[in-house]
């Protein structure tokens, strides 16, 4: 279970956010997740593993729309041919 109760912290601009992990693709950290990387965005460098696993997936299409979006987001992507 991934849960931050009082959402993610305050964060001074930092150089580099780095999202990846199965817990990024499970909600409710997917929202969170990507508000990170939205609000990091102008003052950061972000990486990004989409670590697909399938078996975890409800739904491909959706998981393929969060994959995009995060990709958009980020300066690397890192993806492995399973990805």
């Amino acid at each position: 279970e991934w849960n931050l109760p009082h959402g993610i912290p305050p964060h001074s601009p930092v150089d580099v956010v780095h999202v990846g992990s199965l817990a990024a693709a499970i909600e409710p950290a997917t929202e969170a997740i990507e508000n990170l990387m939205r609000s990091a965005r102008a003052a950061s460098t972000i990486s990004y593993d989409p670590n697909i696993r399938p078996a975890f997936e409800r739904d491909l299409g959706l998981a393929r729309l969060r994959v995009e979006r995060r990709a958009r987001l980020a300066d690397i992507v890192k993806a492995s041919d399973e990805d």
